[in-house]
């Protein structure tokens, strides 16, 4: 790892950064160095941040690492493209910290990088996700999933793959995306008790919900938000009984009417069925072939 030069919580942020030197005849393709103000020239920037505490995001968190990449981008000439990966409900009113916190990095992406483009995913679906995988191991740990606020709040999430296919269709339009923000939902509006009756179908379990209203989920996480700041060790970070999270759901997260979407960027993304959401089958009692409902997925001639 490539440590920034960024004021952190140890415990709570790993931070990778990679540079890769364009190909010539006297040096290597790729090689490993600090991204430093005194970096050679005219190299493309990879950086991979990974949070493993979500309840800590903070206005100085984004910030700080980008006026370090702001610092990069100015200093080194023939950074063509800057795009931002924002949230869909980022907003300087929103009751998560998280979404306030990218709002704030979006003002200051623009401020200093007019020509910047930001991407505003939904909450995002695929393989390693932080929202059917947790749902289908609680469920496969207690029997029921939570639905905070009773469930019934919208949102749009979208399929990973599709975001990373706009973020490339970024890079490689004529410069039309630059100085844009689009916000990138899935093609349907949903519940999360619509969401987790695709899971608890693909997982083969019978759907049963427990409704905690908003009062009861915030006092389940607020002993734990308020001790992560307290103690000098890191907490488990809870999936579901995350109170940043619980702030989140109190509002509808979807796209906006007049926003650019995929469309904008000639995409049209995935419904998530089939697929998109296929990697729960790991989750089925037995095996992939089998689960706790798989006598209703057989046909009734099946054995005639």
């Amino acid at each position: 790892p490539i440590h920034l030069p960024v004021s952190l919580p140890p415990s709570h942020i790993c931070v990778c950064c990679l540079s890769i030197d364009r190909a010539t005849e006297d040096d290597d393709a790729s090689s490993f160095q600090e991204i430093s103000p005194t970096a050679p020239r005219r190299r493309n920037f990879h950086l991979l941040i990974v949070f493993s505490q979500i309840s800590l995001w903070s206005p100085r968190l984004p910030l700080g690492l980008v006026d370090l990449l702001f610092q990069v981008a100015k200093e080194h000439g023939g950074i063509m493209r800057f795009i931002q990966v924002s949230c869909l409900g980022a907003s300087v009113s929103s009751p998560s910290r998280m979404q306030r916190a990218k709002a704030a990095a979006e003002e200051a992406v623009f401020s200093a990088l007019p020509e910047a483009t930001v991407m505003r995913p939904a909450t995002m679906i695929g393989t390693e996700d932080r929202i059917l995988n947790p749902w289908a191991m609680f469920v496969k740990k207690y029997g029921f999933l939570p639905l905070i606020g009773g469930g019934t709040n919208k949102f749009q999430p979208v399929y990973v793959v599709d975001v990373a296919a706009a973020i490339v269709a970024a890079l490689k339009d004529d410069g039309s995306s630059m100085g844009k923000t689009y916000e990138l939902g899935g093609p349907d509006v949903f519940t999360p008790h619509d969401l987790a009756e695709i899971m608890f179908d693909m997982i083969r379990e019978w759907p049963r919900y427990v409704k905690l209203p908003f009062p009861i989920a915030k006092a389940m996480a607020g002993p734990r938000d308020f001790m992560v700041n307290k103690v000098p060790f890191p907490l488990p970070s809870p999936q579901i009984f995350n109170l940043d999270q619980i702030n989140a759901l109190t509002t509808d997260t979807l796209v906006s009417d007049k926003a650019l979407t995929f469309q904008d960027l000639d995409l049209v993304p995935h419904k998530l069925k089939g697929y998109p959401v296929e990697f729960l089958i790991q989750y089925r009692k037995g095996g992939p072939n089998f689960g706790s409902t798989v006598s209703e997925k057989i046909p009734t001639d099946f054995y005639n």
